[in-house]
């Protein structure tokens, strides 16, 4: 196994903070940007790099670790050759750029799509990869590789799920390729999707040998056990989404008179997975309506949901805001509803945190099955639209907030500050 060089001196050593860093989804904007806020409190003055995922690693692919019988070998071959590349000296000006990073901005992509950005988005994503490709052969990923060889501490932050594909086989090189060069990798801020089979036997083997594991739910914890971690190397956290500030009034005020959310409007975000056929929300819709409510179609994700909630807005003539504000402007918007019905976890964090009830509704993952295990003892039962009768299920829980509305927002009020207490366990 390969050694940290002798020459990455105690005085160049740093905190790495690996996160999503541009990304379309203001949930996982929330997660980074409290994250990196949350890792600079705690270390103080150590010098912190912040980074991405990993670029320059495109000619590692699941391909071959599909194709392997032992794929644990492949992840140790390649991570020991990109390790024996490791570079400690300073003086690299993209390496500067990382290390001075510390910033908490995340990029938020597709504010706004209409048929243009789509089709540029597209050519854009196309065009990076095929820029990837070419830098792979020139050793860019040098330049990164400097900073985790000088690291101490190296946190990856999920910012959202680790799911089945190359980007989480890429990122477990990176960390494989930290561990060998004797940083501290510190697993957080992440729920566990992964099927997989050999994709999830390097998850396990890679965070076995992880000094800290936190996880957002049960759940993902019961999934990374199959994988063989050991249960009791596992702790369990509300992700930094819950360290996100309620929005102030003038900030609900502004995107209230933007957005022209009146008293007695309902939030409903409905993910693209559980948003069709539109026709089975009719009797959701109707029974709000009778209520006298006014519904606007919502999502943390505009990129990813338009397809269906344009469905749904077109049947039933239910106005979607369509540009998607950063999280603390998102917040704003949900702060000024009655109450919200979300299949969308960090619609529903946001909600929470805002100390408007939320309604939840599963969508084709156990996110929100885990979230509300976390939160605790929140009334509200999350609905399966699986199952036959869930439409009556979530008319029933909609009456029950709107009956005990104040209730559940004092619940809410109470519970808050012992979320962020939690959730600063992402970063031990």
């Amino acid at each position: 196994m390969t050694t940290k060089p002798k020459n990455a001196v105690a005085s160049n050593m740093q905190v790495v903070v690996i996160t999503n860093l541009s990304t379309a989804n203001v949930g996982n904007q929330a997660i980074s940007e409290e994250f990196i806020s949350l890792v600079k409190n705690v270390h103080g003055d150590d010098h912190i790099a912040v980074m991405g995922r990993p670029g320059g690693l495109d000619a590692y692919s699941l391909a071959d670790i599909e194709s392997s019988d032992d794929p644990r070998g492949v992840l140790d071959g390649w991570a020991s050759h990109l390790a024996e590349m490791a570079v400690s000296s300073t003086g690299s000006h993209h390496e500067e750029s990382l290390a001075s990073g510390a910033n908490n901005h995340v990029a938020l992509r597709g504010a706004s799509l209409g048929g243009f950005a789509k089709l540029k988005k597209r050519i854009t994503h196309h065009a990076r990869l095929r820029y990837r490709r070419w830098i792979d052969k020139t050793g860019a990923y040098r330049d990164r590789l400097n900073s985790i060889s000088r690291a101490r501490i190296v946190y990856y932050s999920g910012a959202g799920e680790v799911r089945d594909g190359n980007v989480t086989l890429r990122q477990l090189l990176e960390l494989r390729i930290a561990q060998m060069l004797g940083a501290s990798v510190r697993i957080t801020n992440q729920g566990i999707l992964v099927k997989n089979k050999k994709l999830g036997d390097l998850l396990g083997y890679v965070y076995s040998q992880a000094d800290a594991i936190t996880l957002r739910g049960p759940l993902s914890k019961d999934r990374l056990v199959e994988f063989g971690v050991d249960a009791d190397q596992i702790e369990l956290a509300p992700d930094t989404g819950f360290l996100s500030e309620e929005a102030d009034e003038a900030t609900v005020n502004r995107v209230r008179a933007a957005e022209g959310i009146k008293p007695g409007t309902v939030a409903l975000a409905v993910p693209l997975a559980i948003s069709g056929p539109a026709e089975k929300w009719e009797p959701v819709i109707s029974h709000l309506r009778g209520m006298g409510k006014d519904i606007v179609l919502v999502t943390n994700q505009l990129s990813r949901d338009m397809k269906g909630l344009e469905a749904i807005s077109q049947m039933y003539d239910i106005r979607i805001i369509d540009h998607q504000y950063d999280y603390r402007d998102y917040m704003g918007i949900l702060a000024g509803c009655d109450f919200i019905i979300s299949g969308r976890m960090h619609t529903n964090i946001f909600g929470l945190m805002s100390c408007v009830p939320v309604i939840p509704i599963e969508a084709d993952t156990f996110k929100l099955h885990d979230l509300f295990a976390m939160v605790g003892d929140y009334p509200i039962e999350v609905t399966d639209p699986g199952k036959p009768d869930w439409q009556q299920e979530l008319i029933s829980r909609i009456d029950m907030v709107e009956r005990d509305n104040a209730s559940l927002r004092d619940q809410m009020q109470a519970r808050r500050p012992e979320l962020r207490h939690e959730a600063l366990a992402n970063v031990n």
